[in-house]
């Protein structure tokens, strides 16, 4: 068998490759507008100012603004009931207790509470209706007196109930109520300068729908979280949790108490308690939506930024100040689940129906 290889021909030589000079290249000699360099080095400068600006707005102007609504987001108001301690002598007897004594001033002349409101307040200060308007009928500014009364057995302070006690009143002052005058002025002071009277009532029914909502969503929650910790009472919470909550609510303490001009002496050990239901509730909310997989809804995480932004003048800084700040939208976000967890359980339990009054349902809970 013969076997036949095929060659290429050689390349013919002298090829020559062609050059393209400066000066013959249309497109590299045409000379560059020298406003185009200039306003490239302009438009560079001019963001770099814009930055400039808007840091010393963030930094300098409005930094006051930005500092305060930073404190609004993690500051908390946390009412210390106190009292008196006893004295004892040194064999460790009581010499003298504290009792709780509730204090009450009334305006007789502006007193127009119905009838139910009354006889609340009698049997608040353990007197029938018409004793009580005898004692407020015919007392002016600045008169004391006292009056006898019996506290009945089911006094809501344990300590007074079925107690045979002395009430000491003052007549503080007297006053009279005035409403003040609708009028464009009236409307305007509430930042509305167009629509007039309608925009005011539309304005007033969206904030108190708002308030509604949210108030009935924290009832809703407040009692779901009760009865998850009724029926898990033994739960295992991590030590540590327990006491980085603690601190964590005294150092709040402390800040509050600063910020009144007050100096606060609490202990740790006396959050103690309040930061185990704390932890327990979020431990409890954590394991229910792990295991039915309940995550942040985006949505309605930028819908509740959007009315939480709403309530302030600068709406805009109030959100560019979540998106910038990571824990206060971490922040947010568990709000948003710890509701999706709520609705979930109540959309999964048994629940009955309570009829409330606006008045009634917007009382803290």
């Amino acid at each position: 068998m013969n076997l036949h290889k095929n060659v290429p021909a050689k390349a013919k030589s002298g090829a020559t490759a062609r050059s393209v000079t400066y000066a013959t290249s249309p497109l590299l000699a045409s000379k560059t507008p020298p406003w185009r360099s200039k306003f490239l080095v302009a438009l560079v400068g001019l963001s770099f100012c814009g930055l400039l600006g808007r840091a010393a707005y963030v930094q300098v102007i409005g930094t006051d603004f930005f500092q305060k609504q930073g404190e609004i987001r993690y500051a908390r108001t946390l009412e210390l009931p106190a009292s008196r301690g006893r004295i004892l002598d040194r064999n460790g007897l009581i010499l003298a207790s504290s009792i709780p004594a509730p204090s009450l001033w009334a305006i007789p002349k502006d007193f127009d509470a119905d009838k139910n409101q009354r006889r609340a307040l009698a049997k608040l200060l353990a007197l029938t209706p018409k004793e009580l308007e005898d004692k407020l009928a015919g007392h002016a500014t600045g008169d004391e007196f006292d009056a006898d009364v019996t506290f009945p057995a089911d006094f809501r302070m344990p300590a007074l109930a079925g107690k045979h006690a002395k009430v000491s009143i003052k007549i503080v002052r007297v006053q009279e109520a005035k409403l003040p005058e609708i009028d464009d002025a009236f409307i305007a002071s509430f930042g509305i300068e167009e629509g007039g009277m309608d925009k005011f009532r539309a304005d007033v029914r969206a904030n108190l729908e708002r308030e509604l909502k949210g108030m009935l969503a924290a009832r809703l929650k407040n009692e779901i979280i009760q009865k998850l910790m009724d029926a898990h009472p033994g739960i295992e919470l991590p030590q540590g949790m327990i006491e980085a909550e603690a601190r964590a609510l005294h150092q709040q303490a402390q800040a509050q108490a600063q910020q009144q001009g007050q100096q606060f002496t609490g202990d740790v050990s006396g959050f103690t308690d309040m930061a185990r239901r704390r932890v327990s509730a979020g431990v409890l909310i954590g394991e229910l939506a792990r295991q039915n997989d309940i995550r942040p809804d985006s949505r309605r995480v930028a819908e509740m930024l959007a009315t939480i932004a709403s309530t302030y003048e600068e709406p805009t800084q109030v959100v560019e100040l979540y998106q910038r700040d990571p824990q206060l939208m971490q922040s947010l976000q568990n709000r948003v689940m710890e509701d999706q967890v709520a609705e979930w359980v109540a959309a999964h339990a048994q629940t009955s129906e309570q009829q409330l009054s606006f008045a009634e349902a917007m009382r803290p809970v």
